[in-house]
């Protein structure tokens, strides 16, 4: 996005106190990251222009555990003399948003467009997966890339720019299971760990697809590169995304930022959270005693493995795009056909655009004539 772009998107807002009763929620509040639907949120940032104006936690995206960049037109009080925001907001909002910090702001400040960073955080069990290709393919991933075949297209702005830098990526074994010391056991969970300066629509599942593929041996460890390599495949081949279930934007970073917490808001999140952990870690630990019992008996176990770990993060991708992820009859992702050019769907979007446009035009006459 160029700056000119950027600088038009900023909000512009009432210098008279009189007008901001005016402002919609939507002009009150703005985000670091828009995510999906189930896309869970550690650290999400939200701006609040001002403290009295009132908002519904309706217009807030469901599952977020925010921070909240308060922006005042005076800065003259002193912090101890500030209400308890985050005591305040956590009052009123519904148990799956939670807020853990505040910090005061000079005007000017934007929640999307001075983000510095963000970290993504990707969870899945083990299973088959090799970690080390995964590990050898993501390195590929780090530095300025045209990732515009690891993401789905979005061509609203005139001259869209797929152009983005990834800072680091890491693919982990976490050491939560009591069998992790067994490497053919395939239940330990792994995590992949990306951060950059800012993302593409569905990004992220774009390259954990492609990573899954790579890890089960299906695809060679240089299809990120070759992806990545515009010239030569300008056009991206049909793959299925993974899901967003394991999803989690985990961290949003801001310079000259200085977060204040309070500390009762924070242990009353963190005992909210451990409910939360103990319901899924007894039902995850139920259905594990069952899979020991059931597993136990099947003999050639290590011969045949029984791999389900994987059906619900590789998102059902035969049902989806038709592409059978079997490796009897797995069609590599290079060979697949690919999907239209972004100056293809730039092109029908602005034709669109000017018919929608003539349309409206035509009508206006319409109704002047009348």
């Amino acid at each position: 996005m160029s700056n000119e772009q950027i600088n038009s998107s900023k909000r512009k807002f009432p210098s008279d106190e009189d007008q901001w009763s005016t402002l919609s929620r939507e002009e009150l509040i703005q985000r670091c990251k828009q995510l999906d639907k189930h896309v869970e949120q550690l650290r999400n940032t939200i701006i609040n222009i001002q403290n009295d104006i009132y908002f519904s936690s309706s217009s807030i995206s469901v599952g977020i555990i925010m921070v909240l960049l308060y922006k005042k037109q005076h800065h003259k009080l002193l912090v101890t003399e500030e209400l308890n925001y985050v005591q305040i907001l956590n009052g009123v909002l519904p148990s799956s948003i939670r807020c853990t910090a505040w910090a005061p702001v000079p005007d000017g400040k934007s929640a999307r467009f001075d983000c510095v960073s963000r970290s993504y955080r990707y969870f899945f069990p083990k299973a088959n997966l090799n970690l080390d290709r995964m590990r050898q393919a993501a390195a590929d991933l780090i530095g300025t890339h045209d990732f515009r075949s690891f993401c789905k297209l979005d061509i609203t702005n005139d001259e869209p720019t797929f152009i983005r830098r990834i800072d680091n990526v890491t693919v982990e074994q976490l050491s939560i299971d009591n069998d992790s010391n067994n490497p053919n056991f395939g239940y330990q969970m792994c995590e992949l760990l990306v951060h950059g300066s800012g993302f593409l629509w569905h990004q992220i599942r774009c390259i954990v697809a492609i990573l899954l593929l790579i890890g089960q041996e299906k695809e060679d460890v240089q299809l990120v590169k070759e992806l990545l390599n515009i010239e030569k495949y300008p056009c991206t081949p049909n793959y299925q995304i993974a899901s967003e279930l394991p999803l989690i934007l985990f961290d949003c970073q801001f310079n000259n930022v200085e977060w204040i917490c309070d500390h009762s808001s924070l242990r009353m999140t963190i005992a909210h959270l451990q409910r939360h952990w103990s319901s899924f870690q007894i039902r995850a630990t139920m259905i594990k005693t069952m899979l020991n019992h059931l597993e136990s008996q099947i003999s050639d176990q290590q011969q045949t493995p029984i791999l389900g770990q994987l059906a619900l993060i590789e998102n059902d991708s035969h049902a989806s795009t038709g592409y059978n992820n079997n490796r009897k009859n797995y069609q590599p992702i290079l060979t697949r056909p690919v999907r239209e050019s972004v100056e293809t769907k730039v092109e029908k979007f602005q034709n669109k655009k000017a018919k929608l446009k003539t349309s409206t035009d035509h009508d206006d006459e319409k109704n002047g004539e009348a």
